[in-house]
């Protein structure tokens, strides 16, 4: 659903006289009154614009048509933050998609439920979390409860975002037993997956944030999951690295392949009509070295111990941003926050997963 926001902002910016744009960054909003996704865009356009933010953020709402089948409101809050409302029926036209897909209902469903459970029985039961966590996913699980019977009553009590403790309600279900039956495994598995990246990934968050450090993904994602734990990110704390390969240029170490060199590589790339930010992978400090001259916006520092990073950044200077990546951990995290690397990217966060155990208890 993000991908909708990131191509509806890039439209709105291509209107702005600006020869660089920066980077768009989309986060989870604290406040659920906030809407569901946010940007602080125009603020990072207000110094080369010389503009009030307030002011871009009106220029940006102005040129973003408002489809009231997918957004329910665009609106500008405090000093120039963009916040976005999904329409509600949008998410779950989402989520349906996702569950159709997902399902393990089978062919016959659930054929023990049918036999043991009455279809004239009803059932009152909470889905409990079995240890603390950040809950993620609720309405994941709610519209799966809802696409086995529409006319379940359910509750949540817990927000994506909250955190919980062993012991805590999350949801409350009632109606159709054996609708409510069927649909608890899947429902939990959302909850579970869902949770499991955001608790790490605040875990992450918490202790880098203390260095002023921002703590990304990386594309280490599943096709056709994506947009699923990219929210769960979101909802943790963390940013959205590229929402897609053309999001912005990457030049990664097998792109050398072509024997034309790093430096030549960039230059190549500034000669393109299609102007966006450059990031480039950096293996060692001689290779940083070559490119400081070079117009660039990232120097990834890849596989890079912390006093190789702290040497970087005094070579850097602040002449682009760098991000440490590879081999990052919550035993590590601390120390490479502290040589207060402007961003540090996390593969972990979605391939190194353990979910978070919920049940449903009667």
């Amino acid at each position: 659903m993000n991908s909708y926001i990131y191509d509806l902002l890039k439209k709105a910016l291509s209107g702005l006289d600006i020869s660089e744009l920066p980077e768009i960054q989309l986060e989870s909003p604290k406040v659920a009154k906030h809407g569901d996704v946010s940007t602080n865009i125009a603020m990072l356009l207000a110094k080369p614009l010389r503009q009030n933010p307030r002011t871009i953020a009106q220029q940006l709402l102005d040129a973003m048509p408002l489809d009231p089948q997918v957004l329910e409101a665009i609106e500008i809050a405090g000093p120039g933050f963009i916040n976005f409302r999904f329409a509600k029926e949008y998410v779950y036209q989402q989520l349906r998609a996702i569950i159709k897909e997902g399902s393990d209902f089978g062919k016959y469903g659930d054929i023990t439920s049918k036999i043991l459970v009455s279809k004239k029985t009803k059932l009152k039961a909470s889905i409990v979390a079995k240890e603390n966590a950040i809950v993620c996913g609720t309405e994941f699980a709610v519209q799966t409860f809802k696409a086995l019977n529409s006319k379940i009553k359910i509750k949540v009590l817990k927000k994506d975002g909250s955190k919980v403790v062993k012991g805590n309600k999350i949801i409350n279900v009632n109606g159709d037993a054996q609708s409510i039956l069927i649909a608890e495994r899947t429902a939990l598995n959302f909850l579970g997956f869902m949770s499991g990246i955001a608790t790490k990934t605040r875990k992450f968050v918490d202790i880098a944030a203390p260095y002023g450090v921002k703590i990304y993904s990386t594309r280490k994602t599943i096709a056709g999951m994506r947009q699923v734990q990219k929210y769960a990110l979101t909802i943790g704390g963390a940013h959205v690295n590229r929402a897609s390969l053309s999001d912005f240029y990457f030049i990664k170490d097998n792109h050398l392949g072509n024997k034309e060199g790093l430096v030549e590589n960039i230059k190549k790339i500034r000669r393109s009509k299609l102007k966006k930010k450059i990031t480039v992978e950096i293996d060692t400090i001689k290779q940083l070295k070559k490119i400081l001259n070079q117009k660039i916006d990232i120097a990834l520092l890849d596989n890079m111990s912390e006093k190789q990073i702290s040497q970087c950044l005094k070579i850097v200077k602040k002449r682009f941003l760098c991000e440490a990546s590879g081999n990052i951990n919550l035993k590590n995290i601390k120390s490479y926050a502290k040589t207060k690397v402007d961003r540090i990217s996390i593969g972990q966060l979605t391939h190194s997963i353990e979910n978070v155990d919920f049940g449903l208890e009667i």
